[in-house]
């Protein structure tokens, strides 16, 4: 009688909990007992979604990174779990049944939901946003301060972050009831390709020519270079397989064009009346330093320790120019096309052999940045250049070589554009200014090479 009891017990408990999760079953600490299948399912896709949701951070030395967990790869077999805790208390044979189920009225079981790793994503997640924990090593470098002293900056060791393990203890950290995760990743040091030791010998090489004594001598003067003035012409190159000291010849060129100030001619043409063949101005003959000479004995002497060395010079004779005795806007003055600049009447004209096609007012240089006068051509054109010594833009820009060039009246980036008021008053940096309109029309009429005559 007893036993039938027991029996009928089981099947009212067995019929209580049909299509249902069996009592004291747990799925990862939260209890379905009672759950359709597909009520346990609404229950944990809540709750694992919300842990999908949850931050990681990933640390490596003083870096680190955060992200969202279900970035990662991870994910959770909910399916797989609540199939399990279903099955639960559940035999295709009777009494084993009868004996399951009775089970679970009185044992807890908690059934923990599967975790799995998307590799494909979890290596797209490493490759995207894990390299923010690595630090590229930093090499040894060397250089001269303004002072001439050489100085050598230590290297940097860098880091790469090891992620082999990063599958595991993604899927270890479920098991953590968090608000947010914190993942120590291993950051292997990885090592300069140049450090300090490397530079040392760069280092005496620089030092030996630093402490050069080299002296230049031009008639009955003599230039001395001092440890500053030589520590500026060393230039340091090379890769881990050869560093060198070198010494720019550019920059010994530079020198030399200062102390030639003391003894250079520039050259002078001479002016004669194209009418008549009359002298207006005698010429002179130029005198210049051979730098290019000067520069490689300056090299020589500098790598083999001292060196006294005897400045040359060459000389350039003077040019005859034909000068029209009445200035003005004189037709013919060339063959072909050309610019006619008057800079007293602030006038420019277009002009084809004897015949003059168009004048503009333009404006000129001022009286402390006056435009040269003499016979320039265009070099380059350029539709909007840019000047940086003065932060503006010059549409229509003809250059003349020499910084100088004619353009449309300036502009600022933020639109503000010079007036017209100021054509006819010498009011430029040197430049001649057109007006809008004027500009574009010599830009287009001209050809490299078209001569630009500017007079008073």
């Amino acid at each position: 009688m007893f036993t039938l009891v027991i029996l009928g017990g089981l099947f009212v408990y067995q019929n209580a909990y049909a299509g249902k999760i069996y009592k004291n079953i747990h799925i990862s600490g939260i209890d379905v007992s009672g759950k359709t299948k597909k009520q346990a399912e609404m229950v944990l896709d809540k709750k694992f979604a919300s842990i999908g949701s949850k931050n990681v951070i990933f640390v490596a030395g003083e870096k680190h990174v955060s992200s969202k967990l279900s970035e990662t790869g991870l994910s959770f077999d909910v399916d797989k779990s609540v199939s399990q805790a279903y099955s639960i208390g559940r035999s295709h044979k009777f009494f084993p049944q009868l004996y399951a189920s009775a089970k679970t009225s009185v044992s807890l079981t908690d059934v923990e939901v599967p975790v799995s790793i998307d590799n494909t994503k979890l290596n797209l997640f490493i490759s995207e946003k894990l390299p923010e924990l690595n630090v590229e090593p930093i090499n040894a470098s060397i250089t001269i301060d303004q002072n001439g002293a050489i100085i050598i900056t230590p290297e940097q060791v860098g880091q790469q972050v090891d992620t082999s393990n990063l599958a595991q203890t993604l899927s270890q950290l479920v098991s953590l009831n968090q608000k947010s995760y914190e993942i120590k990743l291993h950051a292997i040091a990885t090592d300069s390709a140049i450090n300090s030791q490397m530079l040392l010998q760069q280092k005496s090489q620089a030092e030996k020519y630093i402490n050069s004594s080299i002296q230049l001598t031009y008639e009955d003067k003599i230039y001395t270079p001092s440890r500053l003035d030589i520590s500026k012409w060393i230039v340091f190159s090379g890769n881990v397989e050869s560093l060198t000291v070198s010494l720019d010849e550019n920059a010994i060129k530079s020198y030399l064009s200062i102390i030639a100030k003391n003894f250079e001619i520039n050259k002078k043409d001479r002016k004669v009346n194209a009418l008549d063949g009359a002298i207006i101005e005698e010429g002179q003959q130029g005198k210049y330093l051979d730098k290019n000479k000067a520069s490689e004995m300056i090299v020589k002497a500098i790598e083999s320790g001292s060196g006294s060395i005897a400045l040359s010079t060459y000389t350039k004779d003077p040019e005859e120019i034909k000068v029209f005795p009445s200035e003005g806007i004189v037709p013919g003055r060339f063959e072909g096309k050309y610019i006619d600049v008057d800079l007293t009447q602030q006038k420019l004209c277009q002009i084809e052999g004897n015949v003059v096609l168009n004048c503009y007012i333009v404006s000129s240089g001022k009286a402390s940045t006056p435009t040269p006068v003499g016979t320039r051509y265009i070099q380059s054109k350029h539709p909007k250049a840019w000047s940086a010594p003065y932060g503006l833009y010059m549409p229509w820009w003809q250059a003349l070589g020499g910084g100088y060039g004619l353009h449309e009246l300036p502009e600022w980036p933020n639109g503000y554009k010079e007036g017209e008021s100021h054509l006819g008053t010498p009011v430029s940096h040197g430049c001649v200014r057109l007006g809008v309109g004027a500009a574009e029309a010599v830009y287009n009429w001209t050809d490299i090479g078209t001569p630009v005559y500017i007079h008073k």
